[in-house]
């Protein structure tokens, strides 16, 4: 029902013929403050701009929000005052308004046109050693097939089957899977499990999973959907930490050039373990722990703004300027560095897509009138203003 009401309140700010109250704004307001509401909302309008003018969008709503109630009280004579929403403040072709949305329109920096979005090819490492290029000429085909496993690509996937009649193997022969930076991929492993790798991401694991566990090492980002075993425990190890489910999902965050590697659960249970550590830690859904050096900090926060990456999103729910640009690197030939402190720590949130044009998405950040974007070639600088 709830869905439904938004959509007729949307189809209002898209017709300016039409009239809006307050208490309906409010109810917008409230519904964006919820984060199914929020993701609903955020659809339909990138759904609306993207029919017409087929340019990916972002956006932050609060400070729109803010500032439309702002002038609705401000302009108001009487309580059950009507509103007419102006095109140019809300309708979604003119989402402009102080917000963050990104269309792909140009730039106004200098040198930034030489930072392009970084394309490679995944990588496919057998246990023998033979590396296999997952690129076009893969696709829906069968590209190895062993006495053991078939590999086989169908609609981007990766998917590895036990072959029939495999032998019995005492121990796991490993291969890797490498995922350039600027490039998503997932996979179906030989248990049936799906794994969505994240760029500038490695995971190793075994051909065909022999004995009564299910091992796998990562560095980088992955989602799991684990397939659920109870006579095989699933183990996924990282550099700082170890964590065991029998079938659940679960996104990790374990970059080397991240502090801090961050478990966020999102169906069924998980024990984790720190590598230096002996106690165990149970996670629940919505549950997230963030490891670093040792020490373990535990939340509960909204598991969907931890993996929206899968489909080619990037969502800022109050991270660090310095934790975007992170991110961004992984997606863009640049390097960064910040003239001060001050700069490093400007808190985001919003919403964007990782197709977004680099120059761009600096010109929206320098909206906020408080960071200033320099580029020479590949090199970008960034201070307070």
């Amino acid at each position: 029902m709830q869905k439904e009401i938004i959509d007729s309140l949307l189809a209002k700010l898209d017709d300016d013929s039409r009239l809006m109250t307050l208490e309906e704004l409010r109810y917008l307001k409230s519904a964006f403050d919820s984060f199914e509401g929020r993701l609903h909302i955020e659809e339909k309008l990138i759904s609306a701009i993207e029919s017409a003018s087929d340019r990916p969008c972002g956006w932050d709503f609060d400070g729109l929000f803010a500032r439309i109630e702002k002038r609705i009280k401000s302009q108001r004579r009487r309580r059950t005052l009507v509103w007419r929403v102006a095109a140019a403040v809300m309708v979604p072709l003119a989402l402009a308004c102080g917000i963050w949305l990104y269309a792909d329109r140009g730039t106004s920096q200098q040198g930034i046109g030489t930072i392009a979005r970084i394309e490679g090819n995944v990588r496919l490492t057998m246990p023998d050693g033979s590396e296999i290029v997952l690129d076009n000429t893969t696709e829906n085909a069968r590209i190895s097939e062993r006495e053991d496993v078939i590999l086989t690509r169908e609609n981007g996937s990766l998917i590895i089957e036990s072959a029939d009649n495999a032998p019995e193997e005492e121990a796991p022969s490993y291969g890797s899977i490498y995922v350039p930076r600027g490039t998503r991929f997932d996979m179906v492993l030989e248990d049936g499990t799906r794994v969505w790798l994240n760029s500038d991401s490695r995971l190793r694991f075994p051909a065909v999973f022999t004995g009564g566990q299910r091992r796998v090492f990562l560095e980088g980002e992955a989602f799991f959907e684990v397939a659920h075993d109870t006579e095989r425990p699933f183990t996924v190890e990282t550099s700082e930490q170890e964590l065991t489910v029998l079938g659940t999902s679960f996104n990790i965050s374990a970059y080397s050039d991240d502090a801090v590697t961050v478990t966020t659960l999102v169906e069924g249970s998980i024990s984790l373990r720190a590598q230096e550590g002996t106690d165990d830690l149970m996670l629940r859904p919505g549950q997230q722990t963030r490891l670093n050096a040792g020490e373990k900090d535990f939340t509960t926060v909204e598991v969907k703004s931890f993996t929206p990456w899968q489909y080619g999103i990037f969502v800022f729910e109050g991270n660090t300027l310095e934790q975007v640009m992170r991110q961004l690197a992984r997606w863009y030939d640049m390097e960064y560095t910040f003239e001060d402190d001050d700069a490093r720590g400007l808190v985001l949130r919003g919403i964007m897509p990782v197709q977004a044009q680099i120059g761009s998405i600096f010109d929206i950040l320098e909206t906020s009138g408080k960071v200033k974007f320099t580029a020479v070639d590949n090199k970008v600088t960034i201070r307070t203003i």
